[in-house]
């Protein structure tokens, strides 16, 4: 076989290859759960450039996981029915979410001072678990004070879980803080760790829930990742304005 033929053999077989996963692509985005601007758009982005369309449509448009577990069913309400105690909760109950109960309280955290002290109360203050996720996780003096004070926890026998994204902390993360709280007894996970991703056609799908849960009882979530960035000096232009909140109850 002459090099002219296997070059043309060697064309057909890319052109073949393009037009079948142009195809393939253009069918998943029909099928998918889109708003009809977006899914025209990636229709539209695929055809007129394909070269560039394609790959980036199976690297960012592949739609999320689906679902892989049962969802949360609360059991039956045993308490005699009480009247709603506002629309919010209203809207709740006609969602099939447990009704409001007493006892349980709420903080917004807005100033910086305010989520360290409660994330320091936190891991200080746990009996007997702390299950953490974080999208970042900066390599600065908070943070190794932080993560100290996980190992203080571990110490006293407390159960002391963590995620971390791996795209939001694969560059820059507490390496030798995140050694020690392993060794100690921590357990340690990256969510949709590199290159597992490759695998599975989700680079897109990143982790980027902060929620700290001691006890099963009391919850620290919202903006905020653990870092200076995020809790450090509000009047440092380097800080970012965020928002957090602490919820605990029975």
């Amino acid at each position: 076989m002459t090099g002219a033929m296997i070059s043309v053999a060697f064309t057909h077989l890319a052109i073949v290859l393009g037009v079948a996963l142009t195809a393939a692509a253009l069918v998943w985005v029909l099928q998918q759960r889109r708003s009809p601007q977006s899914a025209l758009a990636w229709i539209l982005f695929i055809v007129t450039v394909p070269y560039l369309g394609v790959p980036l449509f199976y690297a960012l448009g592949v739609r999320k996981r689906g679902t892989r577990y049962d969802y949360i069913a609360f059991a039956p309400e045993t308490d005699p029915p009480v009247p709603p105690v506002g629309d919010l909760d209203e809207m709740f109950r006609r969602l099939h979410l447990p009704a409001a109960r007493p006892g349980h309280r709420m903080a917004l955290e807005t100033d910086p001072k305010a989520a360290r002290d409660t994330l320091h109360r936190f891991v200080t203050e746990a009996r007997t678990s702390l299950d953490i996720v974080l999208y970042r996780l900066d390599p600065d003096p908070f943070t190794e004070a932080f993560m100290a004070d996980l190992d203080a926890a571990l110490a006293r026998g407390v159960k002391v879980r963590m995620i971390l994204d791996h795209m939001g902390t694969i560059i820059q993360r507490p390496r030798a803080a995140l050694k020690s709280f392993t060794e100690a007894g921590g357990e340690l996970r990256m969510f949709s760790p590199f290159p597992k991703f490759l695998s599975s056609g989700r680079l897109n799908l990143r982790n980027h829930r902060k929620m700290v849960i001691m006890d099963g009882q009391a919850v620290w979530s919202g903006g905020r990742n653990v870092g200076l960035t995020y809790l450090g000096d509000p009047n440092d232009p380097a800080t970012w304005r965020d928002l957090s909140y602490t919820i605990e109850g029975p």
